[in-house]
């Protein structure tokens, strides 16, 4: 959760090449797997009102139960490990308004992340 790992033998490209010979790209690759692939999540008209309903239909006390309490529905941005959600979903807010650079009469459309707490 800190982002930090360590290599205890070897060297990063050795990981990498030990990596990438197990990657099996004949069967990765290969047209009748991504063909295959492609077919499998192809998303029709009917399927994806069956999966929208099934994601966006639940409950709101469901999200209640794990999410802060504006209802952020996205990542959380942890300065430090004990920082609480709620301190990492506000870090997060003002890491985005500053990347923005918002000025006084500006609005904000928050769409697709949540209940609207960013626009607030």
């Amino acid at each position: 959760m800190h982002g930090d790992w360590e290599l205890v033998q070897g060297s990063l490209t050795e990981l990498l090449c030990v990596l990438l010979r197990n990657f099996d790209l004949e069967k990765n690759l290969s047209p009748k797997s991504l063909g295959g692939r492609t077919l499998k999540q192809w998303n029709n008209l009917h399927r994806s009102l069956t999966n929208i309903a099934k994601h966006y239909d639940l409950e709101e006390s469901l999200f209640r139960a794990f999410l802060d309490r504006e209802m952020h529905y996205s990542c959380a941005y942890f300065k430090h490990p004990d920082d609480s959600l709620e301190q990492a979903q506000q870090q997060k807010c003002q890491h985005i308004l500053e990347k923005l650079c918002l000025t006084p009469g500006m609005r904000v459309l928050d769409i697709g992340c949540g209940w609207g707490g960013l626009a607030r």
